[in-house]
């Protein structure tokens, strides 16, 4: 997806905002406003959401899944979705905004992952500097982290958890990002069916299969990057710098520590987890849960040819 690739931005941001307004009054607007319609998985880059997406793929049918865009093709594709296809959908997941989700549907039916801001930003860099291509990662070679974020001016870099909770990913310009934005993030974040972790993934991953009906199955952790710096081995000032363009987000994350331990209080996880991880620790249902996962990697590429490839 854009957003995690690094990907120049520059022509989404120019066209995004009039796209979305220009879909919001047509008949997919909420498209799934009543019940019972799919959970939508708002995936802030670098969270752990690929690890997600490889549980979803094994709990769930192709048909079961939609990927989004995050832009306006979202809302283009979804219309486009015959009427039998959109009845079967659980899940939709992507790189997308609040104010995408909420044309999609209600945002207690979304389900997400935050991620200490600071260990997040160290990611971002890392994987472009290790796993990616491009521009953006041909200068992450070659560049500190502060160098890197001043040279791109990225908005995922600049408080972009509460851009993207506030529905203003490119809203605000860089170090522009205001109180009001990260209160407007809070008040949504609040209406949304869960929001986990990243530190504490396992209780997350519990957490969604109770409230979505799931059964819990072994995962793999996706784009794990074990070249990450550590943040102790930060100096002290390039860590301050960090957190100093993260004020925002460091707020808004404490806050979702507050919804996460109020979430986890409601409901005894602890049968759950430990199944969990009794099934984890078993090879033949490791190896049975890896299989399904790469029969439907397998059938996706199958339909290449389909005009509702981004199914699955």
């Amino acid at each position: 997806m854009g957003a995690l690739r690094l990907e120049d931005r520059a022509a989404i941001r120019d066209r995004e905002p009039s796209i979305v307004r220009a879909a919001a009054g047509e008949p997919f607007a909420v498209a799934f406003a009543n019940e019972p319609g799919p959970w939508l998985f708002l995936h802030v880059p670098k969270t752990a959401g690929s690890s997600v997406y490889s549980i979803l793929r094994t709990l769930l049918r192709p048909s079961e899944l939609l990927k989004l865009h995050p832009n306006g093709e979202t809302l283009r594709r979804i219309d486009a979705l015959p009427m039998p296809f959109r009845a079967r959908l659980k899940v939709l997941y992507g790189h997308v905004d609040v104010d995408i989700a909420r044309q999609i549907v209600p945002l207690q039916r979304c389900f997400t992952l935050l991620r200490d801001p600071v260990q997040r930003v160290v990611s971002y860099y890392a994987f472009a500097r290790h796993m990616d291509r491009g521009a953006h990662s041909d200068l992450a070679r070659r560049a500190s982290i502060t160098q890197w974020i001043d040279a791109l001016s990225l908005p995922e870099t600049d408080n972009g958890m509460v851009r993207r909770f506030a529905g203003a990913l490119h809203e605000a310009g860089i170090g522009a990002c205001n109180r009001q934005m990260l209160e407007r993030a809070k008040a949504n974040l609040a209406q949304f069916a869960v929001v986990g972790l990243t530190s504490r993934f396992d209780e997350f991953y519990a957490l969604l299969a109770s409230r979505l009906g799931l059964p819990m199955r072994t995962y793999v952790a996706e784009k794990v990057n074990t070249r990450r710096p550590r943040i102790d081995q930060l100096d002290r000032s390039t860590l301050a710098e960090i957190e100093r363009r993260s004020a925002l987000d460091r707020e808004l994350y404490r806050f979702a520590v507050e919804l996460f331990a109020r979430q986890l209080a409601r409901t005894d996880l602890s049968t759950a987890i430990d199944e969990f991880r009794r099934r984890d620790a078993s090879q033949s249902l490791r190896l049975r849960d890896a299989a399904r996962r790469i029969a439907l990697a397998r059938w996706k590429k199958l339909r290449r040819w389909s005009p509702y490839r981004f199914l699955g």
